[in-house]
């Protein structure tokens, strides 16, 4: 997916040089949004980007206490979070939004995925 992710961003830098430099903003935003999704993928397949985090303690009465871990892959929530931002704001720029509009949706963007990420670290309990 890196080498993927990659090769589109190249193929997005060499559009860019066909387009009028008023049009030029997008491409980059875009370019921003495969490089960073690229950097996460590369991170995680090089084996980083991510930690054991404690889910559930088990009592027994008469064995010993289990502990729960998950693997959480922090790379991919911090590309998602950038991304989202990124695609938020090309579209939103695309759009003509104004903006007080543009920092309404990315505000909503980044307060969605804070939820999410809370709501999966305590929905085992």
């Amino acid at each position: 997916m890196f080498a993927a992710m990659i090769i589109v961003t190249l193929i997005f830098m060499l559009m860019t040089l066909r387009v009028g430099k008023p049009l030029r903003l997008f491409h980059y935003i875009t370019i921003l949004i495969t490089l960073t999704s690229g950097l996460a993928y590369f991170i995680m397949a090089a084996g980083g980007g991510w930690r054991f985090s404690l889910v559930d303690v088990i009592h027994h009465k008469h064995q010993p206490t289990d502990l729960v871990f998950r693997q959480i892959y922090w790379a991919r929530y911090i590309g998602w979070l950038i991304s989202t931002i990124l695609i938020l704001l090309d579209l939103t720029l695309l759009a003509g939004l104004p903006g007080a509009e543009i920092l309404l949706v990315i505000y909503a963007d980044v307060a969605m995925m804070l939820f999410v990420c809370t709501s999966h670290n305590h929905s085992d309990n």
